[in-house]
């Protein structure tokens, strides 16, 4: 394998549908277990917030807000980026660490690296 056509080890993001971001997990996992390319993926991260209101007759309203983005933290080179991309429901890959954390950040409006953020979420320190 060419060194030339690897990406390091980062988050990038697949653009697809609002509320079909866990159905893609599955389907893009599926998919790279398929092929045998399940080792170049580390984990998945769905960006969301919780949305909450009130009906007019008072009654509390909570719904769960997604952006139709789908992080991956994987080893990118051709042949996985190619499996992802071509995944049904997959509208975009961006393929650069730089923009995919422009895009997040842009999204949310955070001021740190979605990187230290992610691990963050998923491992709290104790």
């Amino acid at each position: 394998m060419k060194g030339s056509d690897q990406t390091p080890a980062g988050w990038f993001v697949i653009r697809c549908e609002p509320g079909r971001e866990a159905a893609l997990q599955n389907d893009v996992l599926d998919r790279l277990t398929l092929h045998r390319l399940e080792s170049k993926v580390e984990k998945f991260f769905i960006p969301s917030e919780i949305a909450t209101g009130r009906y007019s007759d008072g009654r509390r309203s909570c719904s769960e807000r997604t952006y139709g983005l789908l992080l991956v933290r994987a080893t990118l080179d051709e042949p996985t980026a190619r499996c992802i991309s071509e995944t049904p429901g997959v509208q975009e890959l961006i393929r650069s660490i730089e923009e995919s954390e422009r895009l997040v950040n842009e999204a949310f409006g955070l001021k740190e690296s979605l990187s230290l953020r992610v691990d963050r979420v998923r491992n709290p320190p104790r």
